[in-house]
């Protein structure tokens, strides 16, 4: 099972995948509505699957099939019929929630990875499938971090950076490369997931409602969320937000960050904030930076998961005076990198350098971004001012 936001190219990479091993992709569109019409009716369509099996050897892409409320009987059927040595894909833009368990037959059987929007080592076409956070034990981590940023940010990076800055991390703005493409799609990108991946798939009725949601989270990027505030803004209960939010989120268009306060005296221990996959709608700079950041570590904290080299996860820190740091990644519960984005002076603030107090000594790496493409300036054996580029290059 392969999800991510709409427009990653998921089913061209399984079609692509599967061209490139040998085996000829057939995929079952859920959005063709003939398609959609035989699932509905019980006639699946597996004839179809035995012909292409048949014929040569085959992987079939089952596309967006859990917007059907019964897709979880589709995959037992289809494992039940052909079997371990048969491959599939189910690609889709949705989440599947956790009040859709499987059995732990099903479990085994069934792989699932997330596909994020592209980094910028891809967009640089010098993606690689190591990174410094993915090392084993804090010295061999510090180790690599120290020899990766050395690494200065190449003419080809920086023009894959301002590509990036301007058309957005999705792939057919990007190839395509055209200011007014790239501003049409993405201005109806939000409106198209919202209709398109939640009006089929929940009993939401109000999805002018639930699109204003969205533009609120969008100006309040980087910050603690209201619920009830945004609720009184889009004229909706703070149950109603709170729903949007979960819906939002499973259709991938947002992102949430919580709080970490382990060891945090003061710490908060409520309040997500929330990002998003489509960045670029972003009207500040500094908030869209941080997007930018905050999307590249939660990307990286999933590729890591996907390589079972860890639990990953992204958190921020701050406490009830207002202190705190923009991002912190743990690996198995334990602190490993600390992130703060640059403000009005380009220097790490007191609570930043002493972030031991906080999180232990020794404390995990800690890295200021700075707004500009390149830049690096150490400040002690721990913490280091960084220009973007320079950290998007160190991450997957």
């Amino acid at each position: 099972m392969i999800t991510g936001p709409t427009g990653v190219g998921k089913t061209c990479l399984c079609t692509m995948a599967a061209s490139a091993v040998g085996l000829s992709p057939l995929v079952l569109d859920w959005n063709d509505p003939i398609v959609r019409s035989r699932f509905r009716k019980g006639l699946l369509p597996f004839r179809d699957i035995e012909r292409s099996f048949e014929a040569q050897p085959s992987a079939i892409v089952v596309r967006d099939l859990l917007h059907y409320p019964k897709w979880k009987h589709v995959l037992l059927e289809l494992l039940r019929r052909f079997g371990a040595d048969r491959r599939f894909v189910l690609t889709g833009a949705l989440k599947r929630t956790p009040s859709e368990p499987l059995d732990v037959s099903t479990r085994l059987r069934l792989t699932h990875f997330e596909l994020m929007p592209l980094s910028l080592r891809e967009v640089e076409g010098t993606a690689v499938a190591a990174c410094f956070l993915g090392e084993a034990g804090h010295s061999k981590r510090l180790a690599v971090l120290r020899e990766s940023l050395l690494s200065g940010v190449s003419k080809e990076a920086k023009q894959a950076l301002a590509l990036l800055i301007r058309h957005g991390p999705f792939p057919e703005p990007l190839c395509e490369a055209e200011d007014a493409f790239s501003a049409l799609w993405h201005e109806e990108y939000a409106g198209r997931v919202i209709q398109d991946e939640i009006g089929r798939s929940s009993r939401i009725r109000d999805l002018e409602a639930l699109e204003e949601t969205y533009g609120a989270v969008s100006r309040r990027v980087g910050r603690t969320l209201s619920e009830a505030a945004v609720g009184r803004q889009v004229g909706a209960s703070h149950v109603s937000v709170k729903s949007w939010l979960e819906w939002l989120e499973r259709a991938y268009l947002l992102f949430s960050v919580p709080p970490w306060s382990n060891g945090v005296g003061r710490g908060l221990k409520k309040g997500k904030k929330w990002y998003l996959f489509d960045w670029l709608s972003i009207n500040a700079p500094a908030a869209k930076i941080q997007n930018m950041v905050a999307l590249a570590l939660y990307r990286t904290c999933k590729v890591l998961n996907d390589l079972c080299l860890g639990n990953y996860a992204l958190y921020y820190v701050k406490t009830i005076d207002q202190r705190g740091l923009d991002f912190l990644v743990v690996r198995d519960g334990r602190p490993v990198l600390a992130v703060d984005l640059a403000g009005d002076v380009l220097k790490p603030t007191r609570v930043f350098r002493n972030r031991s107090s906080w999180l232990g000594d020794p404390p995990p790496p800690g890295i200021l971004v700075l707004p500009q493409i390149d830049g690096l300036e150490q400040h002690d054996s721990l913490t280091w001012s960084v220009g973007l580029g320079r950290f998007l290059r160190l991450l997957l």
